[in-house]
């Protein structure tokens, strides 16, 4: 598997034309395997229908899968159907190969919406597949503009807390950090500075430099009264620097990043591995830990990328200012 994820980054960035022949030409066939049907696996639960939730973009990092369940989620709801994830049958970032079909990643880091478990579900007669695709309004802008940005945003806070939250060994790992980090830290500003795979990505919002989130993060502070800045960065570099710029004490939760990404031939972080036990699980808790950091702050910074929009769900409109650094989206790949 892994040799074919990397013939298709090295088809994609030296021969980008053979590369989108290859993927057009297999695309309808595709979709039409991961379409939405109709399917019994058992006996059991005849009064209640499922609703399972998959999606065959492996690369989804953590939050954009947080959110296009969330979506999906409110898609059953909406029809009468019983949300239940499968992070176990299908490959996904967050799942090693040697544990697929044997482990639910999503039961990783949080709950089930209901009681039901997948052991459940294939025994059931009664159960809708999803539609493999990430749903429309799936990406962090496009679920800001259209949901978390209106007078809708409280419905979106409350099926996220209600129908995704977090499992109890995740949840007391959070308070832990959160207990250690912040304690007397004062009025917090957290800010998110993201840069590695998303730098010249066509679609994907252009980032802030750092000067620049250093600049806005001063003007916050002496605007609002931030006692402290809490930074969630993907680069070691980017938080030293960062860390000299701002007026203020910053800290930032522990955990490995990603400054040798550029030298090592991989597309997206999702495809970064440490050399570590379960790197996959543990890439995922540290990438959540942030976030869920991020959403107990109080007040938030940062362009629209998976992390701030994750936090502002998670956060559930409890900041006294959010702040979205919106400038633009690229065009076109410089990488």
């Amino acid at each position: 598997m892994q040799l074919l994820y990397k013939f298709r980054f090295y088809l994609s960035n030296k021969h980008p034309h053979l590369y989108d022949f290859a993927r057009n030409s297999v695309e309808p066939f595709i979709k039409y395997k991961g379409r939405e049907r109709s399917v019994s696996f058992g006996e059991l639960n005849p009064d209640s229908t499922f609703y399972l939730i998959r999606f065959r973009r492996q690369k989804l990092g953590l939050m954009a899968l947080y959110i296009n369940v969330l979506l999906r989620i409110d898609e059953g709801l909406r029809r009468g159907l019983i949300p239940i994830v499968d992070l176990q049958n299908y490959p996904n970032a967050y799942l090693d190969e040697d544990q697929l079909h044997k482990s639910n990643a999503w039961e990783s880091y949080f709950c089930q919406p209901f009681e039901y478990q997948l052991e459940d579900v294939y025994s059931s007669k009664n159960v809708v597949l999803s539609n493999m695709e990430t749903p429309l309004l799936g990406s962090p802008r496009e679920f800001w503009e259209s949901n978390l940005s209106s007078s809708n945003a409280f419905r979106w806070y409350d099926e996220a807390r209600k129908y995704m939250p977090l499992n109890e060994s995740i949840n007391k790992y959070i308070e832990e950090q959160y207990q250690q980090l912040f304690a007397g830290r004062g009025k917090v500003l957290g800010i998110v500075s993201r840069g590695t795979d998303l730098i010249g990505f066509n679609g994907h919002s252009v980032q802030p430099s750092v000067q620049s989130l250093a600049d806005k993060a001063n003007f916050l502070v002496n605007e609002l009264g931030y006692d402290s800045v809490y930074i969630a960065s993907d680069s070691d570099v980017a938080l030293k620097e960062l860390a000299e710029r701002i007026v203020v004490p910053t800290f930032s939760f522990s955990q490995r990043r990603f400054d040798d990404f550029a030298s090592s031939n991989v597309s997206v972080l999702s495809d970064f591995h440490f050399n570590r036990e379960n790197d996959s699980f543990l890439k995922g808790k540290e990438y959540l830990a942030v976030v869920e950091l991020l959403a107990k702050c109080n007040g938030l910074m940062g362009s629209l990328v998976g992390a701030t929009v994750g936090a502002i769900l998670i956060n559930g409109g409890k900041y006294d200012h959010v702040e979205i650094i919106d400038e633009g989206m690229y065009e076109s790949s410089i990488r």
